[in-house]
């Protein structure tokens, strides 16, 4: 990504501002140095671009002995692991929070 785009993306997702109403009393600003805006238009894009390689990622990072369900909808991001054994469920589950850790 260069020039222009780069430009865009960047103004995007840099230096917003947000404000907290509750119970009908409004907060001060806070400026938010980096992220993408909660509720934009572009963010379940992004995420989508941004994740589409992660289950794959993952099942390979886990035990071939170990069933790995990875399910992402909006910007949530579950991990559902089976094995025949709970050592091998939490083998799995290190492994699958390892390779994530390395992901991100």
């Amino acid at each position: 990504m260069a020039g222009l785009t780069k430009k865009l993306m960047l103004s995007y997702l840099t230096g917003s501002r947000q404000q907290m109403n509750w119970n009908g009393q409004r907060f001060n600003f806070l400026n938010i140095k980096y992220g993408v805006r909660q509720g934009s238009v572009l963010g379940p894009l992004l995420f989508i671009l941004l994740t589409a390689d992660l289950p794959d990622h993952l099942r390979v990072a886990v035990n071939p002995e170990a069933q790995l369900e990875v399910l992402l909808y909006a910007d949530d991001t579950s991990i559902a692991i089976s094995a025949p054994s709970w050592e091998q469920v939490d083998f799995a589950m290190g492994s699958a929070s390892k390779a994530l850790e390395a992901y991100s």
